[in-house]
């Protein structure tokens, strides 16, 4: 809550929300085209320093110890960071706990997916698992993945 008040009071959350999404490069044609093409370098440069902000806001306000669940190579954008975070830390339901717990157990390779994607799929569900309070022992994570 406290995040989302300040993400919002400085006209951010849009960013995390997926509202605001990077400009589109505009086409190219006509007197008018320098000058589009102008305006999109504007924005986008713009753009990308709010991207930037987000990106420190949250990585500033993430516990060192927890700072792994969005310093992901896949988590590019605020929106994807701000997705993890929420899914990571919002307060579990029993349902969502079990909802995890039968992921895991469901857990398999999906044709033409790599074996670190499995393995990222993998921890992704035992450290959301942990972080509501039903943390998976690592011999048992093992004997998933055999």
């Amino acid at each position: 809550m406290q995040l989302t008040t300040y993400l919002k009071a400085r006209q951010l959350f849009t960013l995390c929300t997926g509202d605001e999404t990077e400009p589109i490069v505009p086409a190219a044609d006509g007197d008018d085209a320098a000058a589009a093409l102008a305006a999109y370098a504007e924005q986008l440069s713009k753009y990308q320093v709010r991207v930037a902000r987000v990106k420190w806001i949250l990585s500033q306000t993430v516990a060192t110890s927890q700072l792994h669940v969005i310093a992901q190579q896949r988590l590019k954008t605020p929106y994807d960071m701000w997705k993890e975070l929420t899914d990571t830390f919002e307060r579990p339901s029993l349902s969502n706990k079990l909802q995890l717990q039968t992921q895991l157990l469901d857990l398999s390779m999906r044709p033409g997916s790599s074996v670190d994607d499995y393995f990222r799929d993998l921890q992704d569900l035992t450290e959301r698992l942990a972080s509501f309070g039903a943390p998976v022992k690592s011999d048992f994570q093992v004997a998933l993945a055999l």
